[in-house]
């Protein structure tokens, strides 16, 4: 069954349980910033642009305590229903997009210089005894990057 709440501040809006907001003039919040989730235009009320599950999440719960977002259990942006939306952090929120699938682990970086078919090769070179400076050399690389893989403090996802 659908919930209602009104939004904090601006008693003429409406949130959902469902993860809509309702203006006088109908539903609002279908613009998305570059992360995909979904923002109400607020300027209009002096607000600017807001993040619509953040607005959901305190029509119903209250103010966000400072440090902490609203994370989206599933990971998609889109899904402002009230049951998808849960307090944390960037760790937590870190956690929950690597459970869904979603993180930029190892080669999906962008800043990645390793793949992971080289993790293997590094690890066994330095566990037979040869130095990163000498692995790093060799592979064009910083020793600290070689290092970082072959002592598994870094690619921890690769066996």
């Amino acid at each position: 069954m659908t919930s209602f709440a009104p939004l904090k501040g601006l008693p003429q809006y409406i949130a959902t349980s469902d993860g809509q907001i309702f203006s006088p003039r109908g539903e609002v919040g279908r613009s998305r910033d570059k992360h995909g989730h979904l923002q109400v235009d607020l300027r209009g009320q002096g607000r600017g642009n807001e993040k619509k599950h953040r607005l959901i999440y305190e029509a119903f719960f209250g103010e966000i305590p400072e440090g902490k977002l609203i994370r989206h259990w599933n990971d998609d942006p889109s899904d402002n229903r009230l049951e998808n939306l849960v307090l944390g952090d960037k760790r937590a929120n870190f956690y929950d997009a690597r459970r869904n699938g979603k993180s930029c682990d190892g080669s999906k970086s962008p800043l990645a210089v390793l793949t992971e078919e080289m993790i293997p090769g590094i690890r066994k070179r330095y566990d037979e005894g040869e130095s990163a400076a000498s692995i790093a050399r060799d592979l064009g690389l910083s020793r600290q990057t070689v290092y970082s893989a072959a002592s598994r403090r870094s690619w921890k996802h690769v066996k």
